[in-house]
């Protein structure tokens, strides 16, 4: 777990504002 955990803060982040941008196309 602390491998994951490794992950650069910028590419959690990237990921994190894509899934809130294709939220609301998959609750539509």
């Amino acid at each position: 777990t602390l491998y994951v955990l490794q992950i650069p803060v910028q590419n959690r982040w990237g990921m994190i504002q894509m899934a809130m941008k294709l939220w609301p196309l998959i609750f539509m």
